[in-house]
Parts: C-alpha cells; sequence; structure tokens
C-alpha cells in the first residue's frame, strides 16, 4: 500500500512493551541458578567460550560496518543482539538504539539480522546436529539408535497447569514488571544504568532463586514457559506489523 498508492497504516502499540517485558521476566523467572552449580566444571567453560563467542561477534559487526561507512550500531545489531538473541532481544535493544541514540531504522534492520541469523543457522546447524546425532554414544559407549530401551517405564506425573497456577504465575511476572521499572528509575543517569527488560530480567532471577532459597514458593517453569512463548508470539507480531520495509530498503540503497 506505501510503495503503490502511498498509503501508511498504523497499529496500536499500546500492549507492545508490557509484552516484551513478560517475555524477559519469564526467562528471569525460569533462570535456575541451582541448576548451573550442578552442571560444576563442564557449564563454567562452556559459559566462558559462549561470552568469548558473544564478544566476537560484536566485533565483527562493529569492525564491518566501521570498514564499510555504516553506523557502528548498525554493525552492533548485527551482532550477538540478534545473531544471538534473536528477534526478541533484537526488537528490545533497537527500541533503546532509537529512543536514545536516534537509529531510526534499528527495529528494521534487527528483525533483518535476526531473520537472517535465523535461516542461517538452519542450515548450518541442520548438517551439525544430523552429524553430531549420528555419532553421538551412549555412557557405555553404544550408539544411540541401538540402545535398549527399557520396557514398562512409568511416565512422570507432571504438575497440572491450573487457573490458579495460571494466576500465581501472572502475579510474579507483574511483581517482575513493577519492580524492574522502579529499579530501572533509580538507576537511570548513574554508572549503573540499564534498560529496563535488563532490571526486569534481573529481577526475575533474583525473585524465582530467592523463593526457591527460603523454600516459600517453588516458580513451575512449564506454566512461566508457556506465558512466556505467548507474550513473545504476541510482541513479536506487533513488532513485525510495525516494520516499515521501506526505511529497510532505503539502506541498502
Amino acid at each position: 500500500l506505501k510503495k503503490s498508492v502511498g498509503w501508511e497504516v498504523n497499529f496500536d502499540m499500546t500492549l507492545r512493551d508490557p509484552l516484551m517485558l513478560a517475555f524477559f521476566a519469564t526467562i528471569g523467572l525460569n533462570a535456575n541458578l541451582a541448576s548451573l552449580r550442578k552442571g560444576g566444571r563442564v557449564v563454567g567453560v562452556f559459559l566462558v567460550v559462549v561470552v568469548g563467542l558473544l564478544l566476537m561477534q560484536n566485533a565483527i559487526g562493529i569492525g564491518m560496518a566501521s570498514l564499510l561507512g555504516l553506523d557502528p550500531l548498525m554493525g552492533l545489531i548485527a551482532g550477538s543482539i540478534t545473531l544471538s538473541g534473536g528477534h526478541g532481544t533484537g526488537a528490545a535493544w533497537s527500541k533503546l538504539f532509537v529512543e536514545r541514540y536516534g537509529f531510526a531504522s534499528a527495529t528494521e534492520v534487527a528483525m533483518a539480522c535476526a531473520t537472517f541469523g535465523l535461516v542461517l543457522g538452519g542450515l548450518i546447524g541442520g548438517p551439525v546436529a544430523r552429524y553430531l546425532v549420528k555419532h553421538s554414544t551412549t555412557p557405555d559407549g553404544m550408539p544411540d539408535d541401538q540402545a535398549v530401551p527399557t520396557a514398562f517405564e512409568k511416565p512422570d506425573v507432571g504438575r497440572m497447569i491450573t487457573s490458579l497456577v495460571l494466576i500465581e504465575t501472572i502475579a510474579l511476572i507483574a511483581i517482575c514488571l513493577t519492580v524492574g521499572k522502579i529499579v530501572a528509575q533509580l538507576l537511570a543517569g548513574t554508572v549503573l544504568e540499564l534498560p529496563v527488560f535488563v532490571c526486569v530480567l534481573f529481577v526475575g532471577v533474583i525473585l524465582s532463586n530467592g523463593l526457591a532459597l527460603v523454600g516459600f514458593y517453588r516458580v513451575f517453569e512449564r506454566a512461566v514457559s508457556v506465558l512466556g512463548n505467548v507474550s513473545l508470539s504476541l510482541f513479536l507480531a506487533m513488532a513485525l506489523m510495525s516494520l516499515k520495509l521501506w526505511e529497510l530498503a532505503s539502506l541498502a540503497l
């Protein structure tokens, strides 16, 4: 419509930011530090390697943007923000780049880079995963496809997602959003200033692990994941509906 008749359609995005914050709150609530401690040294080494790769992604992105005469922020968006964080993280950081640094087409660039990373990751990850599955072995040295399944195995009786569980989980998410916004306002203008969604995520981590530590309440991870997926899906739908692809096309010219 924009290209053919010059019409521009605008949507009501009132719920977009709350849905984004709710998604990051669910990430924090599902972060179980006790599970990380159980992983031991292997998990620590893995985290160090991942952090190194994230820094490498950002360095390559900023370096390539500088060589091509582009805004370094574009290289940062094309780095770990989207290639590792995906559409949700890219849309969240792009909002900050638009408001604070005046990078008008940050959302469009973030969505394009995240989509490229998703497609390329599938193309590369598929053959690699197939190779690993084919050559992987069980602890006793037997390939997985030759392992004998256990007969009469009883299925695990899982906790049901009831209306009460959903209300409790929504209440936890609401607490994360409220406290996270307050923390972000308190840190504004200081050396420790952080975006609101980062504060919300950290509040979720502290709340979830704190409640589990004192034994007062244990977060139901499956219910949190369901609400997180719903929030992310609705948020991405709104973010994609508000894309202005003609601005992205102008960057390529």
